[in-house]
């Protein structure tokens, strides 16, 4: 993966920090954790092979679709988009006109997370199409994965063009350096609260449910069997699609999905534009009017 595009380009690192109030948006229920704790420290040690699998399942498996009260509202004007992908049709909504903007949703998230962006790029002349990844949104089922969210980005960069920027929060951002390592394009991307690496986030879901290490190893394993690629493949400090288009990355202080160390690494080793806030955390990023003005203003940027 590593060549001369993925090497830093030559720019100042902009580190900036706002400090609102904010809050964290609810976890998964206490009961079930511990009960999953329970369950992966008894069985772990003694069948790894099994508590892999089972550790699989639970990690391709988005959360339950939990949608807020406006969003449904915020969808009403939008015109519908229908992509084939893979084995099914990907569910989207476009506003506006001009040079396309897409938004990408990270894992357990869905389309309409990203509203806030609509009127902003909507304004300024851009057409803001976004949608639900595999397996979420109020039609997601069963499993899904990060290079399937990256064939479905790629999938909709292929049928919206032209395409002028991107903006992908957490998970988006891996997925959309996926989808864009084969193309020509060179859309401004935007990453909010972005992961640098997969094996960071296999880890930390491991420390969560306290599954063994050599469980964690064994599910990694898995992973890149069924998706023939090294869990490496992901990591946004080496990915050579990012060493062809501008790139502004934003991140909470207070993010405890995604720690902030994350984020400054993405920034560091692509040479992108550091916009820090405090008290914002993982989700509620989104909704925040100065970086809502200032991602918008990043992607609709001239060259």
């Amino acid at each position: 993966m590593e060549d001369a595009l993925a090497r830093p380009r030559k720019s100042t690192t902009v580190r900036t920090i706002v400090t609102p109030a904010g809050r964290r948006r609810p976890q998964q229920p206490a009961a079930q954790l511990r009960w999953l704790r329970r369950a992966f420290r008894a069985l772990g040690p003694h069948a790894p092979e099994l508590s892999a699998a089972v550790a699989e399942r639970l990690f391709l498996t988005p959360p339950p679709f939990r949608p807020e009260p406006d969003e449904l509202d915020a969808m009403l004007l939008a015109d519908a988009v229908e992509v084939p992908a893979g084995l099914g049709v990907l569910r989207g909504w476009s506003f506006g006109e001009g040079p396309a903007v897409l938004l990408v949703h990270g894992w357990g998230g869905r389309g309409a997370q990203l509203r806030g962006f609509i009127e902003p790029l909507v304004s300024r002349g851009r057409r803001v199409v976004l949608f639900d990844a595999p397996g979420h949104g109020a039609r997601g089922t069963g499993t899904s994965s990060l290079p399937q969210i990256g064939a479905a980005v790629a999938a909709m960069l292929a049928a919206i063009g032209p395409v002028a920027g991107v903006i992908a929060h957490s998970m988006g951002g891996p997925a959309t350096a996926l989808a864009l390592e084969r193309s020509r394009l060179r859309p401004r991307l935007a990453f909010i609260a972005p992961p640098a690496e997969l094996k960071n986030a296999t880890r930390r879901f491991g420390r969560a449910l306290a599954i063994p290490e050599r469980v964690v190893d064994r599910l990694e394993q898995r992973i890149e069997h069924r998706f023939l690629r090294k869990v490496g493949d992901y990591d946004l400090t080496a990915h050579p699609a990012l060493g062809r288009s501008p790139l502004l990355v934003v991140h909470d202080a207070t993010d405890r999905e995604v720690p902030l160390a994350e984020g400054e690494r993405v920034a560091r080793a692509n040479g992108a534009s550091l916009h820090v806030t405090h008290g914002l955390g993982h989700v509620r990023i989104l909704r925040d009017k100065e970086v809502i003005e200032r991602v918008a203003s990043f992607v609709t940027a001239s060259a």
